[in-house]
């Protein structure tokens, strides 16, 4: 990974060779978006807005070209372009400018909800289009493993009523997936060790975890579509600190390494992953309260 951080910051057409191509090969293989957009934000960390710009401008000249020779029209380029970088470029300069990941995870979060809440408002009936698309694709599939006709109806119904919450959610996560490796790109080339310091330290603060526990209870009493798309988005924000805290506190009790590699294990394997997700992201929102790093930071252990 420093490698391509090196190869990243070598010069422009370097940075834009990265970015365009993690963005083509994203189309086979998802992920790879994640290192496209951390590309620009690496970039806008180190060197500011403008240079992030420059970068993520040559990158959508560059896919509008390959767009128009494929057939698949310049639209393909912008399309791309904004969905990949707009956001990691907007939110690093963000992170550049206030060294903070509080303040750059809240205006993240803000601005996801302000996004789902407009796409509410601007297009009520949206659950409509999901379920149709939905049968589409996921009732053959659902009808394959078992599920009855009564089950299939339920489950797309309940799914594409925060279809609109998932979508924010992805773009939210994804971003701040994109921001974190552009941060480790840059500590690695520019600070060693600064980054894990940062990440151990992430607190999303307590208005959050009042705002994802409100919307949690009002989620449950007003059956409201938008309340329960917004309680999804702003609940999962906290894996993030869920993590930070599971770090921090390997850190102080001088955990084996091993015990993190279970734990990411856990969050990837499909039997255990909703359940380790959930309860990372609960230990994100209860830290809010309590901050346990601080407690145990503060508490006499025995080696001392």
């Amino acid at each position: 990974m420093r490698g391509l951080a090196n190869f990243i910051m070598a010069g422009r057409l370097q940075a834009v060779t990265a970015a365009v191509g993690f963005a083509v090969l994203a189309l086979f293989l998802p992920p790879a978006s994640l290192l496209s957009g951390a590309v620009v934000a690496l970039v806008t960390l180190r060197l500011g807005l403008g240079a992030g710009l420059t970068i993520a401008a040559l990158g959508m000249a560059a896919l509008v070209a390959m767009g128009a020779v494929t057939g698949l029209g310049p639209q393909f380029g912008v399309l791309i372009g904004l969905a990949q970088w707009l956001a990691p470029l907007v939110f690093a300069e963000v992170l550049r400018r206030t060294v903070s990941w509080r303040l750059t995870l809240q205006g993240l979060l803000m601005a996801t909800v302000l996004l789902v809440s407009m796409a509410h408002l601007m297009w009520p009936e949206q659950a409509v289009f999901w379920r149709s698309l939905l049968e589409q694709f996921m009732a053959p599939g659902l009808a394959e493993g078992g599920l009855t006709p009564t089950q299939i109806e339920e489950a797309l119904e309940g799914i594409a009523g925060v279809m609109g919450g998932i979508i924010g959610l992805s773009l939210m996560l994804s971003t701040t997936l994109a921001l974190i490796i552009g941060r480790y790109w840059q500590a690695a080339l520019y600070n060693p060790g600064g980054f894990g310091e940062e990440f151990r330290e992430l607190r999303l603060g307590l208005w959050p975890a009042g705002l994802a526990l409100g919307l949690i209870i009002a989620a449950m009493l007003a059956h409201s579509p938008l309340v329960g798309q917004l309680a999804l988005v702003v609940v999962a924000m906290f894996i993030f600190q869920g993590l930070a805290l599971v770090h921090g506190l390997a850190r102080l009790f001088k955990w084996h390494a091993g015990w993190l590699v279970a734990l990411y294990v856990l969050l990837v394997l499909p039997p255990f992953s909703p359940y380790a997700v959930a309860m990372i992201t609960a230990f994100g929102v209860i830290d809010s309260f309590a901050d346990f790093r601080a407690r145990v930071g503060a508490a006499p252990r025995d080696d001392e």
